[in-house]
């Protein structure tokens, strides 16, 4: 599940206890592991890694008990607490299960040695071992324990685990490279429409304020990165309009890729949604989104429909079914923000269902969620309205090896429905989570829309920029899209069916222009460059 780490509301105090945190666990980090440790400094470490143990601060004990396992690899206790901090580390947990096997030589184990053990056979894909451990670690507890401790949900995450792999998606995975990827933590992809654009989430040790939390993470910023380019274009941090020493964490992307929506937590903001436009190539000062949304209660994710009528999001306010739920409202054409309605117990359960992605067929929903079918903590499904009186399907996983038995938290669709950008976990991992390409053999989507991508030229043959856009449907003779070009490129993008259209160019200066177009059934589900030349 997402990580927020709330800061307190004094920033001096806030920033005192980061920096003491700091100098503690920096050290920790920078100590080459492979280094043998004096038996005067195993116990220095040992006492230092045993109080962050103690306080469950795993990330940072983490790094110490690899020292320690190092300088004493037949140490039971030391590879005990090192198979722990890693399976709570958010690092490669399957590897916990190489130091748990070797404490299991111990002669007397922690009490919950099985249950951990059995965590770290789930991760490693030992879906009989795991279960086996976690009955007997059951029948040694009572009945408020099993409860608290989440066995039974477990076990039924791992019994699904193993149906979903009976039975795999035909995917491949593709690592997005070391232009995106760190050592760091990187997640939260979305993209432009036209899969030009991404931005995303990372906790990089250059980002604004060089500020570490209680986890000795890096505080989250904002990045970007032009998709067909990043082999030679480096990825770059969205600046200090969208970033501050707080965190900003990606949450959507409209889809021409010039809006930006982010959450903010932190000594200024719970779980806020703030927006930046982009104007030319800067990121304007970001602001709320809404007086409806700086709340108490946290919004943590949210995706607006293609045609920009409406929002969906997620928040733990009062009133839902329980942990985050889903929440839909309309958005008018002055961009008020009408009454939140839940989406209902069909979507939402008594635990998270957050980071909506809506589809450029304005229909199918992806989402992540703990409550459903789940492979383990949270996994993505996908939703379908078919009609808004009949309301929202019942959610579909998507299955393996899209979800594991990690979090599977984001899921950034494009718009031909057989790829996908998505944070995970895999062998190839270079930080805690790293940002992938997903090709599907099988669609995940299908639809009738075409995303056009316009280019509009003035009458001198360069970009018209900041030009009105009214699009009409000769058949019907609505208008289907109100949109304005990219004050820099001239580009724009609309949503189309196939058929005949009228487009009608309105600039300050130059005045208007009329043109026409076909939008043919090849061109569904794909991104089809067209060029309009204003001619007076």
């Amino acid at each position: 599940m997402r990580l927020l780490l709330f800061m307190p509301r004094n920033k001096f105090v806030s920033l005192l206890l980061i920096f003491i945190f700091c100098a503690v666990c920096s050290d920790a980090q920078t100590r080459k592991r492979t280094v043998k440790l004096s038996e005067t400094q195993i116990k220095e470490k040992s006492k230092e890694a045993d109080g962050l143990f103690k306080k469950k601060e795993y990330q940072a004990a983490w790094p110490i008990y690899l020292q320690l396992v190092t300088s004493k690899p037949g140490n039971g206790n030391f590879n005990y607490k090192a198979g722990v901090s890693c399976l709570f580390a958010n690092a490669d947990r399957a590897k916990a299960i190489e130091y748990l096997t070797v404490a299991n030589e111990m002669s007397k184990k922690p009490d919950d040695f099985n249950y951990h053990l059995a965590l770290a056979n789930m991760y490693a894909g030992n879906a009989d071992k795991a279960i086996q451990l976690l009955e007997e670690h059951k029948a040694t507890l009572n009945e408020k324990e099993v409860e608290a401790l989440g066995i039974d949900r477990q076990m039924e995450w791992i019994m699904n685990g193993k149906e979903f792999k009976s039975a795999p998606n035909q995917v491949t995975f593709k690592n997005m490279g070391p232009k995106i990827n760190t050592k760091y933590s990187e997640f939260g992809p979305r993209i432009a429409a036209d899969d030009s654009l991404m931005v995303f989430s990372s906790k990089r040790n250059t980002n604004n304020g060089f500020l570490q939390d209680y986890t000795g993470e890096y505080t989250t910023d904002v990045y970007m990165s032009v998709i067909k380019t990043t082999a030679s274009k480096k990825v770059r941090n969205i600046g200090i309009n969208v970033n501050t020493p707080d965190y900003e964490e990606v949450i959507c992307l409209s889809p021409d890729g010039e809006r930006l929506y982010f959450m903010r937590d932190g000594t200024q903001s719970v779980g806020d949604i703030y927006f930046s436009e982009l104007r030319g190539k800067t990121w304007q000062k970001s602001r709320v989104l809404s007086n409806d949304f700086q709340t108490k209660q946290m919004e943590t994710g949210a995706t607006i429909s293609p045609n920009g009528k409406w929002l969906i999001f997620s928040s733990d306010r009062k009133g839902g079914q329980g942990g985050m739920d889903l929440y839909m409202c309309s958005i008018s054409e002055t961009g008020a923000f009408g009454e939140p309605k839940n989406l209902g117990p069909k979507v939402n359960t008594p635990f998270d269902e957050d980071n909506p992605i809506i589809h450029i067929d304005s229909k199918t929903l992806f989402f992540s969620s703990d409550g459903h079918k789940s492979m383990g903590g949270a996994d993505i499904f996908k939703t379908y309205l078919a009609d808004p009186k009949v309301g929202w399907s019942v959610p579909e996983n998507l299955g393996y090896p899209i979800n594991n038995a990690y979090d599977n938290l984001y899921f950034a669709p494009t718009a031909d429905g057989k790829k996908a950008y998505v944070s995970a976990v895999r062998e190839d991992t270079k930080g805690s989570t790293d940002i992938y390409e997903v090709n599907f053999e099988k669609p995940y989507a299908t639809t009738n829309i075409a995303v056009v991508k316009g280019l509009v030229l003035a009458p001198g043959g360069t970009p018209s920029k900041s030009t009105r856009i009214l699009i009409t449907d000769k058949e019907t003779g609505k208008m289907v899209a109100n949109t304005v070009t990219n004050s820099s490129s001239g580009k724009f993008i609309a949503f189309l069916k196939p058929g005949s259209y009228e487009v009608l160019f309105k600039t300050r200066k130059l005045g208007q222009f009329n043109d026409s177009f076909v939008v043919g059934e090849e061109m569904k589900m794909k991104v089809n460059n067209i060029k309009f030349q204003m001619v007076p």
